[in-house]
């Protein structure tokens, strides 16, 4: 039952990890679209 329960929270924290770097990672690219629009037409 340990051994579950610690894998559950593995699997949980890999699970937050993931959400939160996509979630940072689509800030970053609307913060740096708004205030680096220059660079978007360029390439």
């Amino acid at each position: 039952f340990i051994g579950l329960l610690s894998l559950n929270v593995d699997i949980t924290i890999s699970a937050i990890i993931a959400g939160a770097g996509i979630f940072i990672l689509r800030l970053l690219a609307i913060y740096f679209d708004i205030s680096l629009p220059r660079f978007r037409f360029k390439s």
